[in-house]
């Protein structure tokens, strides 16, 4: 046991060793100072040696590194550790260097999964003398060495003259038959003794204990010689005690040896007789309940096996150095190995190929830190097929907490995997058509919010133009003629109206609106309201009244305003007879603004419905005085973003009431608005439309304001004369490929990332109107207003251009 220990000890440094970041990157003289290393700290052994595929050795730390270096004294060795994979340990040798009997332990050394040196670690005979010398054992006994040729390695006496030769020939055919026992030889002197001999699993050394005979039959009444001596030793003891002590002890101990030998040879139901001395007597009873734990160890052992087999879960059981000591049915069942295929072997014919070499390090990790591992893994049949398991395996140690075997069960889960998997890949496929469909929902709104833009723009163009020179003519026209200027007003604004809607819905789709929250009077907006609807009403017969609200309301005016404007236009609309209300009332502690009508009414089930877009009810042949399904649409989206609620109430042939909630707000003075421009700016202007450029450079000189005006940007450039303009305006779609952002990222770049600049346009693309924000560029949509316009400019240019 202490050599195998030394040797399994030994066997474990080099394993150590040969997984060293050094010897891995190639670094030898590196590795041979680590190899010193070693050997300087454990004491151990007297030289470490690496060596190639053909036994050339390439360090020996008994050499300095770098000198000439001769092959390896045991190529048997070296063959079986290339063609194992495995540790070996040699028989005993001369060493090539040191000239002198040397035993190595040998592991090889893997770099990216091919096997490319050899790591040994010599051992010399004295320090195996010296561990056999270590064991003091009773005066006269001798102990011995022998390798697996029998020759011996290590002597407790006479060890110069006995280290090479061969054992006596009586005992080395008993080895050969039995991995131990006892036998009646003589010592290499040629002592008469008895002869207990042990092989090593490990190293497959047979360890070899002699007492003389004499000094057995001078110490038949120590105990502990006695309890040294196997089961024959009990008979032989017997023989020496009858030639003392008479006929009647020969028979009480010829009874205890025959009870002995039976049970050398598995009879678990021998029992020794009580009889003879008391001395005798007791060596039976202690004999009789060492059998009786054998039996009860036996019977567990059994049923230990039973349960081992019969287990439904596959089982391997393998050592230290993870390899297959045993495995039940289950496993043949699951794996379609045989038993005699994987004993010896390392799992790692199971692998699926599914893991990476992370996982499997995981798993080592873990066994390392806790002794436990459970999860799942892919593992692969004999057949090739691959299966899913759950498997725990767990770490067994032995008595000085070092890991003896390795326990791994596990089952097949490869029917739940499936299961899993059909799941998941049905998931996937209605995932995938919901995301094609929701991808061709959102193809369809992109091409209808582009159709819009697109629409919007080209409609705006000749309405921006007239709204510029109707407000150019306002001065000239006021007194003279103030009738002509009103219908003028009247018609660009009914044009501008029919247009707001696609504009607003756009707008709220680009989530660029941002509300201007402020305190305003109720009653001028639904006075507002009722005047701007109240010639539609009249032309359908209907009446449409309101109730004074004296109410300060606070939210976003012009929002709030359209909100109550597109609730007025449907109230009239649906409505054939009667007409519509609008007033205010308190409820549940909140101000709701109302509208009231006469109209068809609502179905129960439809007041949803109502507020999506292109809805409409009771218009199937999609007759556009009745509106383009927008109204209501925009409604819910500009009271979601004011956070105000929308309630409905309507009964289908008698009409509906929509109620917007309104917050409360104090009566602020408005100020005096009067039309200012600030000081003169020199303003570049981009248009292609020759229209719109004229009108609008026009109303801005008329306050003072100096343009240069151009369809291209290249054309303006001279009449600058190097100087920067105070603000450059661009029309967003122009004539060739540039846009209105590459007009002003022109100039940007000529005048600084800084200089003011404005896009006018009629698209109202919400991706547009997003990228025009995040530049930091002014934004007015066609048909512009002109005091909008100014007031723009104005913030633009750092000016106030409101007076009081």
């Amino acid at each position: 046991m202490a050599v195998d220990n030394d040797l399994a000890g030994i066997n474990g440094k080099l394993q150590i060793l040969a997984t060293t970041p050094t010897l891995r990157a190639g670094d030898l003289r590196g590795f041979y100072n680590r190899a010193r290393e070693v050997l300087s700290a454990e004491g151990v052994a007297e030289a470490i040696v690496l060596m190639d595929g053909t036994g050339q050795q390439l360090i020996n730390t008994l050499r300095p590194f770098g000198s000439a270096l001769p092959r390896t004294g045991h190529p048997e060795m070296l063959r079986r550790t290339f063609e194992t994979g495995r540790p070996t340990i040699s028989d005993l040798y001369i060493g090539g260097v040191a000239k002198r009997p040397f035993v190595a332990v040998e592991v090889p050394v893997w770099s990216e999964g091919k096997l490319v040196y050899a790591l040994d670690m010599g051992i010399p005979a004295e320090r195996l003398n010296r561990v056999l010398v270590e064991q003091a054992l009773p005066e006269g006994w001798v102990a011995a060495l022998l390798d697996a040729q029998g020759t011996i390695v290590a002597r407790s006496h006479h060890a110069s003259s006995s280290v090479g030769k061969k054992a006596t020939a009586d005992l080395l055919a008993q080895i050969k038959i039995q991995t131990e026992g006892t036998m009646a030889s003589r010592t290499l002197e040629g002592i008469p003794s008895f002869v207990a001999f042990s092989r090593s699993r490990f190293s497959q050394w047979t360890v070899v204990i002699g007492m003389p005979r004499d000094v057995l039959y001078g110490g038949f009444h120590r105990p502990l010689a006695l309890a040294a001596l196997t089961m024959v030793a009990f008979l032989l003891g017997g023989v020496i005690l009858a030639a003392t002590f008479g006929r009647h002890i020969r028979e009480a101990l010829e009874n205890l040896g025959a009870a002995a030998e039976a049970a050398t040879q598995g009879d678990l139901n021998a029992v020794a007789p009580l009889s003879g001395p008391r001395e005798i007597s007791r060596l039976a009873r202690q004999f009789n309940r060492m059998q009786a734990a054998r039996k009860r160890a036996d019977a567990q052992l059994r049923l230990s096996a039973s349960v081992f087999s019969a287990a439904a879960e596959g089982i391997i059981i393998a050592d230290r150095e993870a390899r297959i000591i045993d495995v039940n049915h289950a496993f043949t069942e699951l794996t379609g190995y045989l038993p005699g295929e994987v004993i010896g072997e390392n799992p790692r014919f199971l692998k699926s190929g599914k893991h990476g070499q992370d996982f499997y390090q995981a798993i080592f990790q873990a066994l390392e830190s806790t002794g436990r591992w459970q999860g799942e893994l892919w593992n692969r049949r004999k057949d090739g097929v691959l299966f899913a398991v759950y498997m725990t395996i767990s770490v067994v140690k032995d008595d000085s907490e070092a890991v003896a075997h390795y326990v791994a069960l596990f089952s097949d889960i490869t029917d739940v995997h499936r299961r899993q998997e059909e799941i998941a890949s049905l998931v996937m496929l209605r995932t995938a058509e919901l995301a094609a469909a929701k991808l061709e929902a959102e193809h369809a709104n992109n091409a209808k919010s582009r159709f819009l833009a697109a629409a919007s723009h080209d409609l705006r163009q000749p309405l921006a133009a007239l709204s510029l020179y109707v407000a150019s003519l306002e001065s000239r026209l006021a007194e003279s003629d103030p009738r002509l200027l009103a219908d003028m007003r009247y018609c660009v604004g009914s044009l501008s109206e029919m247009l707001s809607d696609l504009l607003e819905l756009s707008k709220l789709d680009a989530g660029v609106v941002a509300p201007n929250i402020s305190d305003f009077s109720l009653e001028a907006s639904i006075a507002k309201a009722v005047s701007f609807h109240a010639p539609a009403a009249k032309l359908n017969g209907l009446t449409l009244r309101y109730r004074d609200c004296d109410v300060i309301g606070r939210t976003d005016r012009i929002l709030f305003q359209r909100i109550l404007g597109n609730l007025v236009s449907n109230a009239i609309r649906y409505t054939e007879k009667g007409g519509a209300l609008i007033g205010c009332r308190r409820r549940q502690g909140r101000m709701w603004v109302e509208v009231w009508d006469t109209g068809i009414g609502i179905p129960a089930d439809k007041t949803e419905e109502i507020f999506e877009e292109f809805k409409q009810l009771g218009n199937p042949e999609r007759n556009m005085a009745k509106g383009t399904g927008l109204g209501l649409a925009i409604v819910a989206r500009t009271a979601a973003l004011l956070n105000l609620q929308v309630s409905v109430r309507s009964r289908p042939g008698k009409g509906s009431v929509f109620a917007v909630e309104l917050p409360l707000g104090v009566y602020v003075e408005p100020p005096v608005r009067r039309r200012h421009a600030g000081r003169p700016l020199r303003v570049v202007l981009i248009e292609d439309s020759i229209y719109v450029a004229a009108a609008l450079s026009r109303a801005l000189e008329s306050v003072g304001h100096t343009v240069l005006a151009s369809s291209s940007h290249l054309n303006v450039l001279p009449g600058l004369a190097g100087a920067s303009p105070d603000l450059v305006i661009s029309d967003y779609r122009l004539a060739g490929e540039d846009n209105g952002l590459d007009v002003i990222a022109a100039f940007r770049v000529r005048f600084g990332g800084n200089l003011p600049a404005m896009i006018i346009t009629g698209d109202t693309d919400p991706a547009l109107m997003r990228r025009i924000a995040e530049q930091g560029i002014g934004l007015q949509h066609k048909p512009l207003d002109l005091d909008a316009l100014l007031a723009a400019i104005n913030d633009l240019a750092g000016q106030d251009g409101v007076t009081t």
